[in-house]
């Protein structure tokens, strides 16, 4: 397998015109034959600098995880046991709190300023894996044309991110929730299409205490052989106005090119056909794709 990346990133009307800072981040890397990954990171509207945060969960992730399975390991990565990538999560997870916390008043920000998601997709020869803290869409897009989509969203539009640590969560119940845990899930909805036009669906609910620190799927190496590429976006692909998201999702992906900066001339020119019916994006949205050339 050769693996390719793109990733672009765009201002919502919402926040072009109220003249905030874009506060989605995406960034895709690769090394031919070794290992590749994308991150889309969305920074909390009503939180502090998260323009900045989220620039700073999206490298920060990307330098851990980079030490983790690649320098750390040879670039190996054991994909056989569930529980042997959450260990590695949680290392990275640690790893990335630390971070934060170091580097705060290096930079004179705030926790506030670092509200942001994190959803991590990772590919290497041995087979992937999709990490998503907070919320937004994973895209499965398998050779057979028929596309995957699955949304994550948390109750009252509150994410627990990532830079939360145990007293936060605490908080968060607290204020957001009465300190129930049980009013505290994240939906999952999923939808799939054989034509990019119909499709089936089906919706079900995780609880606080098995979301709170991401939630992971992995694929095998033999599930891969079936993909053709595997994207993540923030959850500003589901405010495209007069656009269904399921459909905002499979126009920003239907290529007609997967050369170069496939994504970001994909991502110009679908922002422009929603603008022909509506204000386009009415929240910041970001992207990244991985593809895999078999």
């Amino acid at each position: 397998m050769k693996f390719h990346v793109d990733d672009y990133f765009h201002i919502g009307a919402s926040h072009l015109t109220g003249g905030k800072p874009c506060q989605d981040y995406s960034l895709s890397r690769k090394i031919e034959f070794d290992y590749a990954c994308g991150i889309v990171s969305d920074g909390c509207s009503t939180g502090g600098h998260t323009d900045i945060g989220s620039r700073f969960v999206a490298l920060s992730t990307l330098n851990s995880f980079s030490g983790q399975w690649h320098g750390g390991n040879n670039g190996k990565f054991t994909f056989n046991f569930e529980l042997d990538c959450l260990n590695k999560l949680s290392s990275i997870i640690s790893e990335r709190q630390s971070f934060f916390l170091n580097n705060l008043r290096d930079f004179t920000l705030e926790p506030k300023d670092m509200l942001a998601t994190c959803v991590l997709s990772y590919i290497n020869a041995h087979g992937a894996f999709v990490h998503v803290q907070g919320d937004g869409v994973v895209v499965i897009k398998y050779r057979d044309g028929s596309v995957l989509m699955t949304r994550y969203d948390w109750a009252k539009n509150a994410p627990v991110y990532p830079c939360y640590s145990e007293n936060d969560l605490q908080h968060y119940l607290t204020q957001l929730h009465d300190g129930d845990a049980s009013s505290a899930t994240m939906s999952i909805s999923r939808a799939k299409t054989l034509d990019g036009r119909n499709f089936s669906s089906d919706n079900f609910v995780m609880s606080f205490e098995e979301a709170k620190r991401g939630v992971l799927t992995n694929f095998s190496l033999e599930q891969l052989q079936d993909i053709e590429f595997i994207a993540v976006f923030s959850d500003g692909v589901c405010q495209v106005e007069n656009v269904g998201w399921e459909d905002a999702v499979v126009r920003l992906l239907a290529f007609k090119n997967v050369t170069g900066e496939f994504v970001k001339r994909r991502m110009i020119r679908g922002i422009k056909e929603f603008h022909e019916v509506g204000k386009g994006p009415l929240d910041d949205i970001s992207c990244a794709v991985i593809r895999i050339e078999h």
